[in-house]
């Protein structure tokens, strides 16, 4: 099966009128910006806090749109097997990130989104994870070793975060920790960031 015989149709979606979401409980914020400042500031005690209000299932209006949260294991089953091909990657994630990583695995849907990640796969299995295993000691040790020889404190996530970039540009990109590895992770990080920016044109400035 060929990826052109699976590649997603454009389809029309129209997402539904705010007001026709009103019987879902939430709260939709502030005229335009909503809830999304809230959430980019404390996301997890959003989360809680409209949980412990709203209950599982709840409304609010983030990043322009209307959107509801469903909470729990059952709601995680339901969306992420999605066995009556009822909720749409493309769709949901688009306009937060299809420009930063247009048609990226995460934006895919259905049968095309299966038939990618079993190409990918294929880097996890067994033999090119062994293969890993000796530059990832390497450079944990390394860097463990720098931090040793640092006197007083370390702040652990920012250490942890830029070890396992590094880690992955070596693995995935065969590049040697050092000036292009930098580049590379710094620029990752920046395109994150850019996912959830408030603004999403190159205004001057």
């Amino acid at each position: 099966m060929s990826m052109q015989n699976v590649a997603s149709q454009a389809t029309a979606f129209t997402p539904p009128k705010r007001n026709s979401l009103k019987h879902i409980p939430g709260d939709e914020g502030w005229p335009l910006i909503g809830k999304t400042l809230a959430v980019l500031a404390d996301p997890k005690g959003q989360v809680e806090f409209m949980h412990a209000k709203y209950g599982p299932v709840y409304r609010s209006h983030l990043f322009g749109e209307t959107s509801i949260s469903l909470l729990g294991p059952e709601a995680n089953e339901l969306i992420l097997f999605d066995q009556a091909k009822q909720f749409s990657s493309t769709h949901g994630w688009g306009r937060i990130l299809g420009l930063l990583f247009p048609r990226g695995l995460m934006l895919l849907d259905f049968e095309e989104h299966r038939l990618h990640r079993r190409a990918l796969s294929v880097a996890f299995k067994s033999g090119p994870m062994k293969s890993y295993l000796s530059s990832l000691d390497a450079g944990i040790a390394a860097r463990v070793g720098q931090w040793k020889a640092q006197p007083g404190p370390i702040l652990f996530y920012p250490a942890m975060k830029q070890l396992t970039l590094d880690l992955a540009a070596t693995s995935f990109l065969g590049a040697d920790i050092g000036p292009e590895v930098d580049e590379v992770t710094n620029a990752f990080v920046d395109m994150v960031a850019a996912s959830v920016a408030v603004i999403r044109r190159p205004l001057p400035g």
